[in-house]
């Protein structure tokens, strides 16, 4: 079974949630999504949480002879990234909480660095 974009990051935060909890629920069967997306900010950070999950994943499917543990997500990352703190930023550059779930990380990023360099340019010509 493949999962469209898992491998090139191209999943949506509500894609991650899904399949975390996915990954958990056979531990608790009252879990949801959103229990997950909590339990992600108020212990730990998506970066954590994904490279524990891509962990798991490489050394469940890994094939005999390849390296396990291959795919690294987010290493530098200075402070935690957590859902919540996606969710503030999406909102301070006016992207709609709708949208927001249907978004990959890279593109919320990309969004944040498009707002930054108009609000710049913006400056600039003031």
């Amino acid at each position: 079974m493949a999962i469209e974009g898992l491998q090139e990051g191209l999943l949506t935060m509500e894609e991650y949630a899904t399949l975390i909890w996915a990954g958990l629920v056979h531990e608790d069967k009252d879990l949801t999504p959103d229990k997950v997306i909590d339990l992600i900010d108020e212990h730990s950070s998506l970066v954590d949480v994904t490279r524990d999950m891509w962990k798991a994943l490489n050394e469940t499917f890994t094939v005999e002879g390849e390296e396990k543990g291959k795919k690294q997500v987010g290493d530098g990352e200075s402070e935690p990234f957590t859902i919540k703190r996606a969710k503030k930023l999406a909102i301070s550059i006016g992207i709609p909480i709708s949208e927001f779930w249907e978004m990959t990380p890279a593109e919320l990023n990309l969004s944040a660095e498009i707002y930054m360099e108009k609000k710049k340019n913006k400056k600039n010509r003031t």
